[in-house]
């Protein structure tokens, strides 16, 4: 029981700290490069605003059910590579669109 709280919590933050750092580039390459007069902001900033969001967005929560091993499994690789692929295409995107 202690082990599984373990892995979720560590799951749980590097996903956090994922989607902080799609949000840091996403910002840098999508913002700053339209706006220059935008403020720059750290790494540390986008910490602090991605997760005063999570406190006060809505939640998704899930009905209690059953699931088996392999959507368990699936569930918490999603939550892992998500944040990745979503910034691999925003990569794509920006080096199409934005060559300058």
């Amino acid at each position: 029981m202690k082990n599984t709280f373990l892995i979720t919590l560590f799951e749980s933050l590097l996903s956090k700290l994922s989607w902080c750092f799609v949000a840091f580039k996403f910002y840098y390459w999508f913002i700053l490069s339209i706006w220059l007069d935008a403020p720059e902001i750290t790494y540390i900033n986008v910490i602090g605003i991605t997760l005063v969001l999570y406190a006060f967005l809505p939640k998704n929560f899930v009905i209690n059910r059953t699931i088996s091993q392999d959507e368990e499994m699936t569930f918490r690789l999603s939550l892992i590579t998500y944040p990745w692929v979503i910034l691999s295409i925003g990569y794509i995107f920006h080096s199409l669109f934005y060559l300058g």
